[in-house]
């Protein structure tokens, strides 16, 4: 097993233990460390509940789909088509989370205003 493939499993595993602590530990109100964070969704504590509540289950689910789908090519195939699998696995993962922090920022846009109220 090639050094670079154990590395995209660990990234993967990585990805599904952060969603899994964001999931299932949110950070409760704005902050500057940690949490999905943009002007609308630091905007209000109501906001900010609701951007990390919805991105963290959706990255949760993004990360447990990948690294499952990477196990099962590199149990069931084994060899160079694992790691070249598992790279791009890598890659689509981030292209999706991407995708994803667009789709809360308007679904925020349109749940709430500028201020942070509910529409």
């Amino acid at each position: 097993m090639s050094e670079g493939l154990i590395a995209l499993l660990f990234f993967h595993l990585f990805l599904v233990a952060f969603g899994f602590f964001w999931a299932f530990f949110p950070p409760k109100e704005p902050n500057y460390i940690f949490g999905f964070r943009t002007r609308r969704s630091s905007s209000s504590v109501e906001a900010w509940k609701y951007a990390n509540g919805l991105f963290a289950k959706i990255f949760l689910a993004i990360a447990a789909v990948a690294f499952a789908l990477q196990l099962g090519v590199f149990f069931v195939l084994g060899g160079s088509f694992a790691e070249t699998f598992s790279a791009v696995t890598a890659t689509v993962t981030m292209v999706l989370v991407c995708i994803l922090g667009v789709l809360i920022q308007v679904l925020l846009c349109r749940k709430f205003d500028a201020s942070g109220n509910a529409k």
